[in-house]
């Protein structure tokens, strides 16, 4: 399928769990190996203190942090954190730590594992971790180098996990949600915000299958070019929540487009560039 325009431009442009499931296992260990290749090496994420620099002046970072900045992502978290006082928390690919400083300090929260495959950014947080436990003194932390999909643990150790960004790098949801309804307690939640596969995500792949674009063989066929970047959307998590069996979507909104505003009065999903879900644990 990888190996032609048209394999690859349904797998780009099919919803996320459509697309896996047409790839052959081979093609799979493809996806997964470009993935670690472009969350690692890439140079922003090699230096944490600037990552996120182009859309945050200063960079996206713990430092960084505060309520007047946090955006709507930021309020997002704080109702959730202010609706469940969740006390043991996973966060997946934290990144440099702008909202894991804003998960970490609230009150309810007595121990955070960050699990990401960039050790850059885990011991860019480490330090940070440790001032806050010298304020908090109830507070622990781990650090894992991790895949998300090769996460393990004990049963119901989380009462939330939190993923800002980092669904839409993970292609195999399926097998994560699995693993996170093994580890995440009764009644616990997930929390995910991500960039959303609807009308403006498709019409800009569309723009860049032009001739001399993604679907150019020297392109495609370089696989770090197939990364995964399939955003979300409300259908995979009801299918996640389906196929588990294991969560109900608590909440779920959009993000509207600003190029789309007419459309987002009749369809906020499709006029959507980001989506932010809530499921529960059964």
């Amino acid at each position: 399928m990888l190996n032609n325009p048209f394999g690859v431009a349904a797998f780009l442009l099919l919803r996320n769990d459509l697309g896996w499931k047409l790839l052959s296992s081979e093609e799979k260990e493809i996806i997964h190996q470009a993935n670690r290749e472009h969350n690692v090496e890439r140079e922003d994420y090699a230096s944490p203190a600037e990552y996120g620099a182009e859309r945050f002046s200063g960079g996206e970072n713990w430092d960084n942090y505060s309520p007047e900045t946090h955006g709507l992502r930021g309020d997002s978290i704080a109702k959730t954190l202010a609706r469940y006082s969740p006390t043991d928390v996973l966060e997946i690919g934290p990144g440099a730590g702008f909202y894991t400083n804003q998960i970490a300090s609230h009150e309810s929260v007595k121990s955070m594992t960050l699990v990401d495959l960039g050790e850059a950014f885990l011991e860019f947080l480490r330090p940070k971790l440790e001032v806050l436990k010298e304020d908090k003194p109830d507070f622990d932390y781990n650090l894992v180098v991790k895949d998300a999909k090769d996460l393990s643990g004990d049963e119901a150790t989380y009462d939330a996990v939190f993923m800002s960004s980092a669904v839409h790098h993970i292609p195999d949801r399926i097998a994560l949600f699995e693993i996170l309804a093994r580890v995440v307690r009764p009644g616990g939640v997930i929390v995910c915000f991500d960039p959303s596969h609807y009308l403006e995500r498709l019409v800009r792949l569309s723009k860049r299958m032009r001739p001399g674009g993604y679907l150019r063989k020297s392109y495609y066929m370089d696989r770090t070019n197939l990364s995964t970047h399939q955003m979300c959307t409300y259908g995979e998590y009801k299918k996640i929540c389906k196929s588990t069996g294991a969560f109900v979507i608590d909440e779920v909104s959009y993000v509207p487009s600003i190029k789309l505003g007419l459309l987002a009065k009749i369809s906020k999903r499709w006029a959507s560039t980001e989506i932010f879900a809530t499921l529960r644990r059964l």
